[in-house]
């Protein structure tokens, strides 16, 4: 692992903690995610590892693009909650020519979505939303100010 993506991704945590409005504890460095916050994050980092290929780390472009595929999905099941999640994130994570072609999901597109779902399914629709907003505004940050 590069030190500079352990920077970005410890950037990226305190910028989603602060935009959940965790405090930071005094005379202890930045804000950190405790609790179902933190395994919300543990879960987006094993969907990344999944949707990269096994690489370790993901790339900040490559969760920058796990993540709008979120947004997009959580907009269609919003839309559309009969559908599901899962299935809106096989919508927007998976090439259509590779499922058409093969009639299944593509398996690191799988992968990556299942621990997403548990997330939503997790926090629930409302905070879910809120962490999805959080992680979205941090990654679009870090992907501006990347080197």
């Amino acid at each position: 692992m590069d030190m500079s993506d352990t920077f970005v991704r410890a950037e990226i945590v305190s910028e989603m903690a602060l935009k959940l409005g965790i405090e930071p504890p005094p005379h202890r460095g930045g804000p950190r995610l405790e609790g179902r916050w933190l395994a919300a994050w543990h879960l987006f980092e094993t969907a990344c590892f999944n949707y990269a290929g096994g690489r370790t780390p993901a790339s900040v472009e490559q969760a920058a693009e796990l993540v709008r595929a979120m947004v997009k999905a959580y907009e269609s099941y919003q839309e559309y909650p009969s559908v599901g999640y899962l299935a809106c994130l096989y919508d927007e994570l998976a090439p259509v020519e590779a499922r058409e072609q093969d009639h299944q999901v593509p398996c690191a597109v799988e992968w990556a979505a299942r621990p997403l779902e548990a997330v939503r399914a997790g926090l629930r629709d409302d905070d879910f939303a809120r962490w999805l907003r959080a992680l979205e505004e941090a990654v679009q940050g870090a992907v501006l100010t990347a080197p």
